[in-house]
């Protein structure tokens, strides 16, 4: 019979936030059968962005998106735009790539082919790579026929 493999583990520099998203997403992706070992830095990215969006988010609902900026005297000179802004925009648009990657969207959910997930990770028993194995070499004579 073949042995499970544990979830990949979060790395140690995640900060609480992405720790959050990771524990949250984790059974959920290989529930879906999207998540390998192999995807543990993707993953980790994934989760690291989400946590510095969600910073930014909060910076701007605490301060507002904008501040006015004023001369020696105090007058209002100009409004000018927070950085954290234009960084929450370019954080959202690397979610949203990372997420199709992972199929968390339902428009990538309904293209994406899940069968590299907790099926790769799987280790085969010794009859069950023979059957594998067989089957490969016979579809191999059958096709080269």
């Amino acid at each position: 019979m073949a042995r499970k493999v544990p979830p990949p583990s979060p790395p140690a520099w995640l900060d609480a936030g992405a720790r959050v998203k990771w524990r949250e997403l984790v059974p959920l992706l290989r529930q879906m059968g999207v998540l390998a070992r192999i995807d543990r830095g993707a993953l980790a990215r994934y989760c690291d962005v989400w946590s510095w969006w969600i910073r930014m988010r909060k910076f701007i609902e605490e301060k507002g998106d904008t501040y006015v900026l004023r001369d020696e005297e105090g007058k209002p000179t100009y409004i000018q735009q927070y950085p954290q802004v234009s960084i929450a925009h370019k954080l959202a648009t690397q979610l949203t790539r990372l997420e199709g990657e992972f199929g968390l969207t339902p428009a990538a959910r309904a293209s994406i082919h899940a069968g590299g997930g907790a099926e790769a990770d799987r280790e085969l028993d010794p009859f069950e790579q023979m059957q594998r194995e067989n089957y490969s070499s016979v579809v191999g004579k059958i096709g080269g026929a």
